[in-house]
């Protein structure tokens, strides 16, 4: 089988594990838990008679149970009775693995996490949740998929690729696929990086990124704004948080635009955005087009009893920074963004198999690709189809599957959109919506942040 095979076969092995049960989380695994080596897990003979799924050994429960990974003790989570947390505080066990989805969680890091040292218990559980024998080997390859001691190509494999295929794409030719027609299904990912330009912070440029800004909110952990239990208890950092992101109204940067030429040429699939700004509405792009992976500010519910809330009383307590109370429940209203530990939106899950079957080019703009599940969209594409990546940096996570169709065309999001415009031959139609955007902002002045 050639790498390239290999590769797709890893792919849908992770897609496996994270939607074995539909929960997908937004989660960035913690890759160095210096925990792990204590938990002895060159010796798998303890889990020889586990079974899954299984309950809670205290309460009985069967939803949201993790194993014990020191000594297999079965408890729930602490969304139910918290046995398993109880578990690893009195026994010093900080490793567990979710029967839900197969992630690892270390107590101790606070974090999911991912190591090579995994790869047997995970099979081994994988073999028990799903008793598939092929999906076993794609585990340990989708585990390589997210860096982890990735298999290098043989020289023979490697002898075998064509001529063509082993001469990297240039940026000339990536404009030249689009501009014949042979790329008319393109998929765009975009990241907090487009946004930038419209003045609103990325979140891990240090100095001037979000997360590098929140000590003022006297938070646990920067990430805390972003976690569900700690809102449920204080809301108040996420609305003053808010409060300074929409006191005012931002524009469009060039890439939204960029994204919209790309769907009034009748070749844009669909745009996936980490974003929640809602930026690519306001440029004009149909929502039928827009996959909002983090969700949207445009709805708002109650965390506890899920009644859809007064938006614009929302968008009112955002601006005041004043968390708004369910008047049932007592308890804070939410925006409908993705928090950590969050399920992602249903719209994304409808529209994962385009990727794999009609994407014929994946352009990701302004995004590191840290964040689980969406950094890996790259991984679902045809081994042929281009892969344009726009940004500062590339992204390490796909530094174990380099393609002889990748281009990076490293450097600033605005800017490279603009070069890419003027390979593409599109300069007037762009200039055009961007003269439009100028005279909007022209006569609203007083309320688009400059």
């Amino acid at each position: 089988m050639c790498i390239r095979d290999r590769y797709q076969r890893r792919v849908h092995g992770i897609f496996k594990i994270f939607m074995a049960e539909p929960k997908f989380f937004a989660v960035n695994p913690k890759r160095d838990c210096p925990h792990i080596s204590s938990h002895e897990l060159k010796d798998l003979t303890r889990f020889s008679r586990i079974t899954i799924p299984a309950e809670c050994v205290e309460c009985k429960n069967k939803e949201e149970c993790w194993m014990c990974v020191k000594c297999a003790y079965v408890g729930c989570s602490q969304y139910k009775n918290g046995h398993m947390k109880a578990h690893a505080d009195k026994e010093k066990h900080c490793i567990t693995v979710s029967y839900s989805d197969l992630s690892f969680w270390c107590y101790e890091c606070d974090s999911y996490i991912i190591s090579n040292e995994l790869i047997g218990l995970l099979k081994l559980c994988q073999e028990k949740k799903f008793k598939d024998e092929n999906s076993v080997k794609e585990i340990t390859e989708a585990m390589a998929s997210l860096g982890v001691k990735q298999p290098e190509i043989k020289k023979e494999e490697e002898k075998k690729l064509p001529e063509e295929k082993k001469k990297a794409l240039t940026i000339e030719e990536v404009a030249e696929k689009i501009k014949s027609g042979e790329c008319k299904k393109i998929v765009v990912l975009t990241g907090a990086g487009i946004s930038v330009a419209a003045g609103i912070p990325d979140f891990r440029t240090p100095g001037t990124g979000l997360y590098s800004q929140l000590e003022k909110y006297n938070l646990p952990f920067p990430e805390a704004v972003f976690a569900l239990e700690f809102f449920r208890e204080n809301p108040l950092p996420f609305y003053k948080l808010s409060s300074e992101m929409f006191g005012k109204k931002y524009l469009p940067t060039k890439v939204h635009y960029f994204i919209r030429l790309l769907a009034e040429k009748k070749i844009l699939l669909r745009n996936y955005t980490q974003n929640i700004d809602n930026l690519e509405v306001d440029a004009g792009l149909k929502e039928n087009l827009l996959i909002q992976c983090h969700g949207t500010y445009t709805t708002s519910h109650c965390i506890e009893c899920k009644e859809l809330k007064n938006q614009d009383k929302m968008m009112e307590c955002l601006k005041k920074a004043e968390p708004m109370m369910c008047e049932k429940c007592n308890l804070p209203v939410k925006p409908d963004i993705v928090f950590f530990g969050e399920q992602l939106p249903k719209k994304f899950f409808e529209h994962l198999d385009e990727i794999e079957n009609e994407c014929d080019m994946l352009i990701v703009i302004g995004s590191s690709l840290q964040v689980i599940p969406v950094s890996l969209i790259p991984y679902k594409i045809k081994e042929q189809a281009p892969r344009l990546i726009i940004n500062m940096e590339y992204p390490e996570t796909l530094e174990s599957d380099k393609r002889p169709v990748d281009v990076f065309f490293q450097g600033n999001c605005e800017t490279k959109i603009v070069e890419l415009v003027e390979k593409l031959g599109w300069k007037e139609d762009f200039d055009k919506m961007m003269k439009e955007r100028d005279e909007y902002a022209a006569k609203n002045l007083s309320l688009i942040h400059i």
